[in-house]
């Protein structure tokens, strides 16, 4: 059965759509099946079989359609033109149907489901971002549920971030982002294949990482600009050495000695050793803005 209740989808004609006339379902704001059916059956494309495509539920003894007769028509056309691959002709439609509804704030499901309308009060308690975001239902409870060990505000964060990259794959998936109109046909398939893998959780938990990384990288930039707070942090890291423990030079602990050794050395190789010991990325790369910049000063008079 197809989205417009037809059992046995002809290729064109009535019996394709029994809805075909005017029904109860038809109401200004609500386009009845057969108003879709039109749409697309008045134009050269793709056989009806298509309507089984059709988001609706059921409502009544008839169907309720998700997307306006225009949505339909323009979500085929544009389908069409970026593709000439049956395969992924449907999986834009798939896509674009997804964005469509998620914009009307429905999933393509039977609001009656129980599990739906749970899933539709837990966004409603979502942040503002994830409500109005371009997403499917299932994409938008995800965000919302979604959970990591970081504090609330930094995962308020890694969920708008993922919110973005989500968004990002809608367009991916609906065959509309910039970056695949000059992939071949087998790349772009292997890129799309990669984004559809992508869950909510997921891209909650990369942003997460992503934003520990920022972090991280902030914490150290300020390290840098301070010799003698960076001369500590390599000398405590390094101090956790077996070697160290214990041990003295000249009647001193071999830790302190280490520490005054590293203070008294030029800055550049400072910054370079405590990249490499803190695991801090491109150690050479700042080794080398540290050596410019304190040959600047050098030469400065």
């Amino acid at each position: 059965m197809n989205a417009c209740g037809a059992t046995d989808p002809s290729p064109r004609g009535d019996a394709a759509c029994p809805q075909r006339q005017e029904g109860p379902m038809a109401t200004a704001d609500t386009p009845a099946p057969a108003a879709c059916a039109w749409t697309l059956i008045d134009e050269p494309g793709p056989p009806v079989s298509i309507l089984d495509y059709l988001p609706c539920f059921s409502e009544g003894e008839g169907r309720r359609v998700l997307v306006s007769p225009e949505e339909w028509a323009t979500i085929l056309r544009d389908c069409d033109e970026r593709t000439d691959d049956a395969d992924d002709f449907l999986d834009m439609l798939e896509a674009g149907l997804r964005l469509a509804v998620g914009r009307a704030g429905v999933d393509a499901q039977d609001v009656s489901d129980p599990r739906v309308a749970e899933r539709i009060a837990a966004i409603r308690e979502a942040p503002d971002f994830v409500r109005d975001a371009d997403l499917s239902l299932e994409d938008k409870y995800a965000l919302a549920r979604a959970t990591a060990d970081v504090p609330a505000d930094v995962l308020l964060e890694a969920k708008r971030r993922a919110c973005r990259i989500l968004e990002e794959r809608a367009l991916v998936l609906a065959g509309r982002h910039p970056s695949l109109a000059a992939e071949p046909p087998e790349k772009r398939r292997e890129v799309v294949a990669t984004w559809r893998a992508l869950t909510a959780q997921a891209a909650v938990a990369a942003a997460v990482r992503t934003l520990a990384g920022e972090h991280r990288e902030a914490l150290l930039a300020d390290l840098l600009e301070d010799p003698d707070r960076l001369a500590r942090a390599v000398a405590e890291r390094l101090g956790r050495a077996e070697a160290l423990a214990g041990a003295e030079i000249g009647e001193r602990p071999a830790g302190e000695v280490l520490e005054r050794r590293l203070r008294e050395m030029p800055r550049p190789e400072l910054v370079l050793l405590a990249a490499t010991t803190l695991g801090a990325p491109d150690p050479v790369g700042r080794w080398l803005r540290a050596a410019r910049e304190s040959d600047l000063k050098d030469s400065t008079p």
